[in-house]
């Protein structure tokens, strides 16, 4: 029932005979009782009552002297401190939790458990303060987990040793590549589409690092593009991997951020005019990001809809879209990114504008402020007296004022393409009674819409 995720089933099974463990039950019966309830409650998002009852059995192995299996309660319970307090850390929780992981780890030592042993350096790599200290973590984790067969930890290993050689200081960038090659060939040998991933993802990601840090030796633009590409067919062949809806929906969310940073270094520098091969692409994988957006939401419904089942799933590009647009119509497609860590390029956001006469991209401010302005001047409509004409005028000058500014005299029809929070604007009430303000989930969702040989409806609306 466990692997089965039938969670509740399987905690209902357990609490039935708990009594019955803890009275006639001996140490072993015991542990397991707890790591298996452990496992059941982390599973259905239950993290203290998970964290309670993995410190349960890791004190109970203790008392019975087995570090071997003692030393993999307190990596859970490692584990779930992490999770329930999450970063950036405060001094007082990056000592807590540092002092969880090195107990692990010293149990495992004593246990002679490798596994949680280089499991438990991995972990120290990515929270310890000062370079040095990490990346000699990942190295001494790297090392066991290659000795003991780990291959899952050991891409890990390297991927994050690769990303802080080429990104942190001091700085490394041919032996971080030197590495990422290690995390390539053992991704390679496992059929994990997640692994596989997450190895494009970072191969991308650093070589837009080497281009924006000027490292013409081992910097390939072309080979950036080609990577980012690479990750975006492997995020979306996880979600062909999973089996049902619910849990398709589940595996798109946390890489969906990638599309935006793909966008961003396309459109990078933001003073500078992209190549119009580059805003061509950029407005193709917003496209493909919204098409696997709305397939998560008919996930989440169950609707079990395939990409190929989606009437605009193919994406045509700039010029074709400029085709079909009326003269007196612009398309204004936002994508906004998400933030991130401090230093971390996540993308930045952006408004690409599409009209008969051409294309043109606009950089906006960071999404947090959007955000900020957006919830005031939301708040502001709903009291009704008047107090949200600053608000407005804010978003506007924002999102809208320059794009505007440049379009033909022509048009007074716009076509706006939402993005995140976005959705909740009312576009009209900015665009002024000067432009007509139409709505879609997408661009080619516009097109498909508008095509000169749709037919009529095949029966009355009743």
């Amino acid at each position: 029932e466990y692997y089965q995720a039938l969670y509740e089933k399987a905690e209902r099974r357990l609490l039935k005979v708990r009594e019955t463990v803890f009275r006639d039950g001996d140490g072993y019966q015991q542990s397991m009782w707890l790591g298996v309830a452990g496992s059941v409650r982390w599973g259905m998002g239950r993290f203290p009552e998970a964290m309670n009852d993995f410190t349960q059995q890791a004190e109970l192995l203790a008392s019975m002297d087995d570090p071997y299996e003692e030393a993999v309660a307190r990596s859970n319970v490692a584990l779930l401190a992490a999770r329930l307090n999450p970063a950036p850390y405060t001094e007082s929780s990056r000592r807590r939790l540092t002092g969880l992981i090195e107990k692990a780890r010293d149990t495992a030592i004593q246990g002679g458990n490798r596994a949680v042993e280089g499991k438990s350096e991995l972990y120290l790599g990515q929270i310890v303060p000062g370079i040095e200290a990490r990346r000699n973590h990942l190295e001494r984790g790297l090392l066991l987990c290659e000795k003991i067969g780990d291959l899952e930890n050991a891409s890990l290993a390297s991927r994050l040793l690769a990303e802080s050689l080429v990104m942190a200081d001091p700085r490394d960038p041919d032996r971080g590549l030197a590495v990422l090659d290690k995390a390539v060939t053992i991704a390679a040998s496992l059929s994990s589409p997640q692994i596989t991933a997450r190895t494009r993802i970072i191969q991308a990601t650093l070589q837009w690092e080497l281009l924006r840090r000027g490292d013409q030796g081992p910097a390939n633009r072309d080979e950036a593009v080609r990577l980012s590409l690479s990750a975006l067919d492997a995020i979306e062949a996880i979600r062909d991997s999973q089996t049902g809806g619910t849990i398709r929906a589940r595996t798109f969310s946390p890489f969906a951020f990638q599309y935006t940073v793909f966008i961003g270094n396309l459109l990078w520098p933001k003073e500078e005019t992209p190549a119009p091969e580059d805003l061509d692409l950029a407005y193709r994988v917003a496209e493909r990001m919204r098409a696997q957006i709305l397939l998560e939401e008919l996930d989440v419904a169950d609707a079990g809809r395939e990409p190929e089942q989606i009437p605009w799933s193919l994406v045509a590009g700039i010029d074709r879209i400029g085709e079909r647009l009326q003269e007196d119509e612009a398309i204004l497609s936002f994508v906004l990114a998400k933030e991130g860590k401090e230093n971390v390029f996540m993308g930045g956001s952006w408004l690409m504008v599409l009209s008969r006469s051409g294309s043109e991209v606009y950089s906006l401010p960071p999404t947090r402020e959007i955000q900020g302005t957006l919830d005031l001047t939301l708040g502001a409509i709903r009291n009704r007296d008047g107090s949200e004409t600053a608000g407005l005028q804010r978003l506007r000058q924002d999102l809208l004022e320059t794009a505007l500014a440049d379009l033909p005299e022509s048009v007074d029809h716009l076509i706006i393409v939402p993005d995140g929070p976005l959705h909740r604007l009312p576009f009209g009430a900015l665009a002024g009674d000067r432009y007509r303000v139409s709505q879609s989930p997408s661009v080619a969702a516009w097109l498909h819409w508008t095509m000169e040989n749709a037919g009529p409806a095949g029966r009355p609306v009743s």
